[in-house]
C-alpha cells in the first residue's frame, strides 16, 4: 500500500471521527435542550423551537396596480381575498382590518375625491354598501370592535381651519369631533378596547403623542419628542408601538414601544429606509408587521418581526398591510 493511499485512508478515518463527535457533542445537545431547526415563512432563519414558527394567522395586505387586489399571506403562501377587477368602480382608499376580519373601502373613479363606501367581510368576500357619497379622509382608523372609524379630515375654511379627528359610528348615525389641529396629524390609531385613539402631530416645534377618550371627548398629551418624524402607531394592550426616524435622517430609523405604565421608551428594532408604516401587531402578539416605503402612500417592503427572536423576514412587496386575521 503507498504512503498516498494511507494518507487518503487516514484522512477519512478523522473526518469520520469529526462528524461522530459533533454529532454526539453537538447536535445532540441542542435536541436535549429543546433546540430545533424551524422556519417561518420564506425565511432560513434558525429559530428557538419554543417559539411559534408555524401561526396560522394570516397577514392581509394590498397591492394597488392595474386592479386593486387584497391578498392573505401565510407561512409562504398568498391567497387573494377580493380584487376589484371586475367591479364598475375601483378601490380608491382602503381602512385596516377590524379584529374580525373587515374593512372598510371607498369605490369610485380613479382621482375622485369622493365615492361610495363599503364594508368588505374578507372571508366571504361580500360587501356591504353603508353611505352612498363619502368623502375622503386624510387618514382614517376602522375600531378593533369594527363598530367606530376615527378620521382626520382637513378643512381650509376661516373657522374650522386645520386637521381635525372626527369619530363616525359605523352606521352614520352620530359623529363627534375629537381634537383639532392647524398642524398635520400624522398618525393614528385605536386602542385594543375601542374607546381610545392615539395619535401624533406637531406641537411647538416637538411632535408630540397624545391620547384622546371617545365617551368624555378629552385629550392628554403622553409624550414629546424633538428633531423627529413619527410615522405609524399601533396601540398594543399594555403600550404604543411606533416608527420613528430623525429630521434630517432619510434612510433608516427604529421602531420602538412607549409603555403606558411609566411612559419610558422601550426600543424594538431598527429598520433601513426612508420610513416605516403600517405597523400591526398579531392577534397572538407574537409578530409585528411594517412595511418600509418613501411614503405612506408609495409602495414598499414588507415585513415581519418575530418579537420573541428579533428575526426580522421580508415577505414581498405590496402597497399596504391591513392586518392580520384568524
Amino acid at each position: 500500500m503507498t504512503q498516498k493511499t494511507l494518507s487518503i485512508i487516514l484522512g477519512l478515518v478523522i473526518v469520520g471521527i469529526l462528524s461522530w463527535y459533533i454529532n454526539q457533542s453537538y447536535l445532540k445537545t441542542q435536541e436535549k435542550a429543546g433546540m430545533k431547526p424551524s422556519f417561518f415563512g420564506t425565511s432560513n432563519s434558525v429559530l428557538n423551537g419554543q417559539q411559534d414558527s408555524t401561526t396560522s394567522e394570516k397577514l392581509v395586505f394590498a397591492n394597488f396596480s392595474r386592479f386593486d387586489d387584497i391578498n392573505a399571506w401565510i407561512k409562504d403562501e398568498t391567497k387573494k381575498l377580493f380584487t376589484d377587477a371586475d367591479e364598475s368602480q375601483k378601490i380608491i382608499k382602503l381602512s385596516n382590518l377590524s379584529k374580525s376580519g373587515e374593512v372598510l373601502a371607498v369605490f369610485g373613479s380613479k382621482g375622485n375625491t369622493s365615492g361610495e363606501l363599503y364594508l368588505i367581510n374578507l372571508a366571504t368576500a361580500k360587501k356591504e354598501l353603508l353611505r352612498k357619497n363619502f368623502n375622503l379622509p386624510n387618514q382614517w382608523v376602522l375600531s378593533g370592535d369594527g363598530q367606530k372609524i376615527a378620521l382626520v379630515r382637513f378643512s381650509n375654511l376661516e373657522e374650522n381651519y386645520g386637521y381635525t379627528i372626527y369619530i363616525e359610528e359605523i352606521a352614520g348615525n352620530k359623529i363627534n369631533k375629537i381634537f383639532q389641529s392647524q398642524t398635520a396629524i400624522k398618525a393614528i390609531s385605536w386602542d385594543p378596547t375601542s374607546s381610545k385613539i392615539a395619535f401624533s402631530y406637531p406641537n411647538e416645534e416637538k411632535i408630540e403623542i397624545a391620547v384622546a377618550e371617545v365617551s368624555s371627548n378629552t385629550t392628554e398629551g403622553l409624550k414629546t419628542f424633538e428633531n423627529q418624524i413619527i410615522d405609524s402607531i399601533y396601540w398594543e394592550k399594555d403600550g404604543l408601538i411606533f416608527s420613528s426616524r430623525l429630521i434630517n435622517e432619510q434612510k433608516k430609523g427604529e421602531i420602538n414601544k412607549l409603555r403606558m405604565a411609566d411612559k419610558q421608551i422601550e426600543k424594538i428594532v431598527d429598520f433601513d429606509g426612508s420610513g416605516a408604516y403600517d405597523l400591526h401587531l398579531s392577534l397572538d402578539s407574537n409578530y409585528l408587521s411594517y412595511m418600509v416605503s418613501k411614503s405612506a402612500e408609495s409602495d414598499g417592503q414588507i415585513y415581519i418581526l418575530i418579537l420573541n427572536s428579533l428575526t426580522k423576514i421580508p415577505i414581498q412587496k405590496g402597497s399596504q398591510i391591513l392586518g392580520w386575521m384568524p
